[in-house]
C-alpha cells in the first residue's frame, strides 16, 4: 500500500507542475501580448501578507524552515490581490527551495516612500554576481542548477509588480538572498 500511496503522490506531484507549467506559459502569452489583465481592487496587504505565509509554512516545515513575519503596520493598496498571491508564493517558494535545512526566510513588509515595499530575505547560498542581472529573464535558469521549473516564475512575477506600477529587484550576500518589491498605493493607469 506504501508503494501506491507513493506512486499516486509521484503521479500528483508531476501533475501539479505540468499544470504549473502550462499557467505560466499562458501567463507568458499575455505578458508578451501586453494585455496583462489586472482584477484590482481594495486590498488588506496585511491579510495578503499573512495569508502567503500561511499557504507556504507546509513546505518549509518539511525542510525545518522558520518563516518569520515582521510587519510595521502595511498599508491598504487597491491591487489584484490574486496576480499579489502569485508573486509571493513564487519568492516564498524559491526562498524555500532554496534556502537548506534548519535556515530562516523573513518577509518583512510596510510603507515606505508612499508605497508597499515588501522583502523576502533568506539564509540561502545566495545568487553569484554575474546571475543577478539576468534572474528576471525569460527562461533564465542558474547554470548547473537542477531544480525544476522552466524559468518563468521571475520573469511573471515581474510582469505582475511592473503591471501594478511597481518595481522588483533582487540583492545578494554570502548570507543568502533578498528579493524586494515596491507597489504604489493605487497602480498606474487605474
Amino acid at each position: 500500500a506504501g508503494t501506491l500511496r507513493e506512486s499516486v503522490e509521484l503521479i500528483r506531484r508531476s501533475t501539479a507542475r505540468m499544470k504549473a507549467l502550462i499557467e505560466d506559459l499562458l501567463e507568458l502569452e499575455r505578458l508578451g501580448a501586453q494585455s496583462f489583465p489586472l482584477d484590482v481592487q481594495p486590498v488588506e496587504s496585511r491579510d495578503l501578507l499573512e495569508g502567503a505565509v500561511t499557504d507556504a509554512q507546509p513546505l518549509a516545515d518539511a525542510k525545518h524552515i522558520s518563516l518569520v513575519l515582521d510587519l510595521s503596520d502595511p498599508p491598504k493598496i487597491d491591487a489584484d490581490p490574486h496576480r499579489l498571491s502569485q508573486v509571493l508564493s513564487n519568492l516564498l517558494g524559491n526562498a524555500i527551495k532554496f534556502t537548506p535545512e534548519g535556515g530562516t526566510i523573513t518577509l518583512r513588509a510596510g510603507l515606505r516612500d508612499g508605497a508597499l515595499s515588501v522583502t523576502i530575505a533568506d539564509t540561502g547560498r545566495g545568487i553569484a554576481p554575474e546571475d543577478l542581472a539576468h534572474i528576471f529573464d525569460r527562461y533564465w535558469r542558474a547554470k548547473g542548477s537542477e531544480q525544476d521549473g522552466a524559468g518563468l516564475g521571475l520573469y511573471i512575477a515581474r510582469g505582475i509588480v511592473e503591471a501594478h506600477g511597481g518595481r522588483v529587484w533582487a540583492e545578494s550576500s554570502p548570507h543568502g538572498a533578498t528579493f524586494v518589491f515596491t507597489l504604489p498605493l493605487e497602480p498606474r493607469g487605474n
